[in-house]
């Protein structure tokens, strides 16, 4: 995972190194959360939760948050269409993949993403 956020100057870059947990919850089957640890571009490790979701084509209404372990909050908004005061983007879920399992038992969602709640 690689986000940039421009409403910082310099811009704000928290690049993953590590993904800890990947979750779906039966109530949002459109929405996925993506759980790790990262470095800012400052060199600061955190550890951040992010939710996607995939509300159709062409992607305008797909939305995206962040929460991060040193307090940042990004409050899951849409994406928007492409243009000059919104970001855009198309967020895709992709069908399961039935040739990859997961661990078994499965780690709870507290050690996949420790008390980071969905942004």
């Amino acid at each position: 995972m690689n986000v940039v956020n421009h409403d910082f100057n310099p811009p704000a870059h928290l690049r993953s190194t590590l993904i800890t947990g990947y979750l779906m919850d039966p109530a949002f089957p459109n929405a996925r959360d993506i759980c790790g640890e990262g470095v800012l571009n400052d060199g600061t490790t955190v550890r951040f939760r992010v939710r996607l979701e995939d509300n159709g084509e062409p992607g305008g209404r797909d939305k995206f948050g962040l929460r991060g372990s040193n307090g940042f909050d990004l409050t899951t908004r849409e994406l928007g269409p492409p243009g000059p005061k919104s970001g855009g983007g198309n967020i895709q879920l992709h069908k399961p993949n039935p040739s990859t399992t997961g661990p078994s038992p499965a780690p709870t969602e507290a050690q996949m993403c420790g008390d980071l709640t969905t942004p």
